[in-house]
């Protein structure tokens, strides 16, 4: 009797197990997707690399802006008002009227265009080593996964055969 209810107890076990690899298996392949939609939806949604495409963006449109002039500076000057006077427009001795603007001459503004073209130039660059180092890593944990599922699947093979042994070896012992 003590026997039987060990073999029920195992059987019950052994059927359990199998119920939730069946479960996970089910429910894992239903959700599964391939490497690439998971690859596209990784460059789409890595805050990282979207950064990084933001940094291109503004150094490229910094670029451009480099050929227009930087804007006009004017101002006005009151020197030497008397502290007891309010109106400084009359009685202040020194009022300077000043516009200044900076023309960049010789070479200095293609040095610059070329300085931050190539600025995005980097920026692409390490763009992509981080989408490549990001893709190797999701390639290499899909994989993993992949040799997981396949040896879940021989240890289940396995253990058919076992309890095929362990269904014949009780039959021939009773």
């Amino acid at each position: 009797n003590v026997k039987c209810t060990m073999y029920n107890g195992r059987k019950s076990l052994v059927f359990s197990v199998a119920l939730w690899l069946m479960l996970f298996f089910f429910v894992g392949n239903s959700y599964s997707q391939s490497i690439d939609s998971l690859i596209n939806e990784m460059v789409n949604n890595n805050s990282q690399l979207q950064a990084y495409q933001y940094k291109i963006k503004s150094t490229e449109l910094n670029a451009k802006s480099l050929n227009n002039l930087p804007p006009p500076i004017i101002g006005v000057e009151f020197s030497q008002v008397p502290i007891k006077e309010t109106n400084i427009w009359n009685k202040a001795l020194s009022q300077n009227f000043f516009i200044s603007q900076m023309f960049p001459i010789g070479g200095k503004p293609s040095a610059m265009y070329d300085a931050k073209l190539k600025k995005s130039d980097i920026a692409k660059d390490e763009y992509n080593t981080l989408k490549v180092s990001l893709s190797y890593k999701l390639k290499s944990m899909y994989y993993n996964i992949g040799t997981m599922e396949e040896k879940l699947k021989v240890m289940n093979r396995y253990k058919e055969i076992l309890e095929q042994l362990y269904q014949s070896a009780l039959v021939r012992f009773e």
